[in-house]
């Protein structure tokens, strides 16, 4: 069966639940060129890549997750008047939670403004 790029993108369901097995370093290369690939203004690519291994450098990473979603899902239930399913919101929690859990995280940085360039004309001026 042949699986188009937009059949992928259709048929990808978020995921909630991790299991805790290596990632490979190739996979980890892989994720990080396919991000690459992202359009960016003037083509800056202004990002940069953290890739988190270490066990307690992923707990402080979802100790910073965990303070974000206790602010965001009140206001998320307010602002969409308790709409999100209880199971999504259950699942979300469970993520938050145990972030410190998933094998690797790939943090993407942003450079604050791009590299500063001049335009010139055809002269070269």
């Amino acid at each position: 069966m042949d699986v188009t790029v937009w059949d992928a993108i259709r048929g990808q369901r978020s995921t909630w639940r991790f299991k805790p097995d290596p990632v490979p370093e190739e996979h980890v290369r892989k994720v990080i060129e396919a991000a690459t690939y992202a359009p960016s203004g003037g083509n800056f690519q202004p990002w940069r890549f953290v890739v988190v291994r270490d066990s307690e450098r992923r707990r402080q990473v979802r100790d910073i997750y965990l303070r974000a979603w206790d602010v965001y899902r009140p206001a998320a239930q307010r602002l969409l008047g308790g709409t999100i399913p209880r199971s999504m919101s259950e699942s979300a929690d469970h993520l938050a939670r145990n972030f410190h859990l998933v094998p690797v995280h790939i943090v993407a940085c942003m450079l604050q403004r791009p590299p500063a360039y001049t335009l010139r004309d055809e002269d070269g001026k």
